[in-house]
């Protein structure tokens, strides 16, 4: 896990061999991230949206990246708390 910038984190993850496997692992990411947390006595909804690509072994690293920012994009302009994986 590594901080871009802001409010935005890359999660790299290996061995991964399906779309649908990786799906499934973004929904736990958001899933987790996802809920009521209490700071200084407040309650805060936290909410993510998740852009997630599977690489193929010769991409450039920041080729998936930039997919993944554009997956990100378009799972904002989904609305919150969703996920977009390509």
């Amino acid at each position: 896990v590594a901080r871009l910038g802001g409010d935005e984190f890359v999660v790299l993850l290996e061995h991964l061999r399906s779309r649908d496997e990786l799906e499934a692992v973004a929904e736990k990411l958001r899933a987790a991230v996802t809920g009521p947390i209490e700071v200084d006595g407040r309650v805060l909804e936290v909410g993510v949206s998740v852009g997630a690509v599977l690489a193929a072994h010769d991409e450039a690293p920041d080729d998936a990246l930039a997919r993944a920012d554009y997956g990100l994009r378009r799972a904002k302009e989904g609305g919150r708390g969703q996920v977009d994986v390509d």
